[in-house]
This record gives C-alpha cells, sequence and structure tokens, in this order.
C-alpha cells in the first residue's frame, strides 16, 4: 500500500483523487434534491406525454431506492437509470405506477443523459452498471427473477 512504502498523507490522498472528468455512481440520497436534478434530465430526454413528473420520480427515490442509480461528473448529475419492482405476469400501466417491494420482475423506467453529455458511452455506462448490481443482488437473493 502506498501507506507501507511511507508516502505522506497529502502524497496518498492526490494518488487517490479521481479525476474531474470521472464519472461517480450512487443512489439517491437527498431524495427530493435528486429527483429533481433526475426530473430536468427526464423532461430533457422524453416527450412531455412520456416523461416521468416528479411526483413519480420522488416516489421512485425514496420508495425504491435500491433501483434508482444516479451517474454524476464533476459533482453534477449527468445521467440516470431509475426502476420499480413489480408483481410477476403481464406490465400494464396499472402495475408499473407503483413499486411492489417484494415483485419478482424489476421494471427499468428511464435511462436518461444529459444532452451535452451525451455520445459519450454515460448512458451504455450507467446502464451497464445498473444491470451489474441488479444481478449481483438477484444472486444474493433480493428476489428479482426477470429484468424487463
Amino acid at each position: 500500500t502506498p501507506r507501507q512504502r511511507g508516502l505522506p498523507i497529502p502524497a496518498i490522498r492526490s494518488m487517490l483523487a479521481l479525476s474531474p472528468d470521472a464519472l461517480i455512481f450512487r443512489p439517491p440520497v437527498e431524495v427530493e434534491e435528486d429527483a429533481r436534478a433526475a426530473h430536468t434530465l427526464e423532461s430533457a430526454s422524453y416527450p412531455a406525454d412520456e416523461a416521468a413528473s416528479l411526483q413519480s420520480l420522488c416516489m421512485r427515490a425514496s420508495s425504491a431506492g435500491d433501483y434508482f442509480l444516479l451517474a454524476e461528473r464533476g459533482g453534477a448529475l449527468v445521467g440516470f437509470v431509475c426502476g420499480t419492482r413489480a408483481p410477476d405476469g403481464p406490465l400494464t400501466h396499472e402495475s408499473m405506477a407503483e413499486h411492489v417491494p417484494d415483485g419478482g420482475a424489476l421494471c427499468i423506467h428511464s435511462v436518461c443523459v444529459c444532452p451535452k453529455h451525451r455520445r459519450q458511452r454515460i448512458g451504455s455506462k450507467v446502464l451497464a452498471t445498473y444491470v451489474a448490481t441488479q444481478r449481483a443482488a438477484a444472486a444474493q437473493g433480493n428476489g428479482v427473477r426477470t429484468l424487463r
């Protein structure tokens, strides 16, 4: 380790510092603030009649936070993926409108990237991270049987 090599603490900190261009993935923490930022991206990514409302994103961030992943660069939200769990069986608007914590299906509702950050593979990276995280959780027995 750097400390074992006798490096001073400031040198270790600089070695561990992330590039300002690094993509950081995290769950929602400040639910309303994170949902509001996600809503801005959602509104820029989908037609008005298809975009999730701020209320829906707040519900997903608070009730289904394990299925909501934010991507940040330089402290700013640049993308996100969110989903909810639904019962197994046919999906309907009604079945996807709520989060059913023990539902067997995981429904991905949104994959969004800030317009000025598009074409940089951010959407692919956040979605790949999301799917890998959910598959790992499913392998641990969280009950998700289907990823839709």
